[in-house]
């Protein structure tokens, strides 16, 4: 199904279909403040108004801009300038932080918007960083995959061959979404992701990979290493997806939690019921 385009224009047919009159005065478009003036400002100049911003700064995310600093990254800041003169960050409070870690970096590139009163500060801050869409993890991989991160290029190299599809809404067979498991069990043992991968491609082989199966399969490969196993493998592929989200959702319910070892451990039940000879920790109840 095609999908509309949407073509922006300034003008629309005036009332009676006369003529042509701009949408801004034809719907009562709003113009809620003036354009902001590019400048320079010392990073100690800088300051923040908490009684609308986040209290909680995230010094994980603080240190991590600092120790790896890009101007591109930086962009501009957004700052509103008060009636006295002073300047006050609505948006990039922690790259500020950020930037006063590092004696190599003292002036800022900043947006800056004059505010005649802190609600309209706050405003500014409810619009930027509300009508802003989050970078999606797919989003973040591929671009990680084009910088040439080592991470990011190792997975989509068992990606490549393997068939598989990154996708934002998956659908079909061989597609997923959960690149931040990918990364991260990469990060442990990428030959092991792909072990874990090949088997998930076996049993999905009508519907998307999804990560309660994927966390599920590693942490069973992980702990007893029966991805190669010929016989596991058989008994995980005569069962349904649908019976596996199933096992794992009256396991998860049981313990409280997901994750991988509640729903490996809930695929290994699966497989062992009705076995004599059981996989696993079951093993241990003959």
């Amino acid at each position: 199904m095609a999908t509309a385009q949407f073509e922006p224009a300034e003008y629309v047919s005036g009332p009676g279909g006369k003529g042509k009159i701009s949408k801004v005065a034809r719907y009562g478009w709003i113009l809620r403040d003036r354009p902001g003036e590019f400048m320079e400002i010392d990073k100690n100049d800088l300051m923040i108004d908490h009684s609308y911003q986040r209290e909680k700064v995230l010094i994980y995310k603080v240190r991590e801009i600092a120790s790896n600093w890009s101007w591109a990254g930086c962009g501009c800041l957004l700052v509103a300038m008060r009636p006295n003169g002073s300047f006050w960050v609505f948006d990039g409070q922690h790259r500020v932080l950020a930037a006063r870690s590092r004696a190599d970096i003292s002036l800022l590139p900043c947006l800056v918007f004059e505010c005649a009163e802190v609600t309209q500060e706050a405003a500014g801050f409810l619009v930027s960083n509300g009508e802003r869409k989050p970078v999606t993890a797919a989003a973040k991989f591929r671009a990680l995959v084009l910088t040439g991160d080592e991470a990011a290029m190792a997975v989509q190299g068992v990606f490549d061959r393997l068939g598989i599809t990154l996708s934002e809404q998956p659908s079909r067979a061989g597609e997923l979404k959960c690149i931040a498991n990918c990364l991260h069990f990469a990060s442990v043992d990428v030959n092991m992701l792909e072990r874990v991968l090949k088997a998930c491609l076996s049993l999905c082989t009508s519907e998307p990979i999804v990560k309660d199966v994927l966390q599920g399969i590693y942490w069973i490969e992980k702990r007893y290493g029966l991805v190669s196993d010929s016989r596991f493998m058989n008994r995980l592929c005569n069962l349904s997806c649908g019976e596996i989200m199933a096992s794992i959702a009256k396991f998860a319910a049981a313990e409280g939690k997901r994750g991988d070892r509640v729903c490996g451990t809930a695929i290994l039940k699966l497989v062992n019921k009705g076995l004599r000879h059981k996989f696993g920790d079951d093993a241990d109840e003959d």
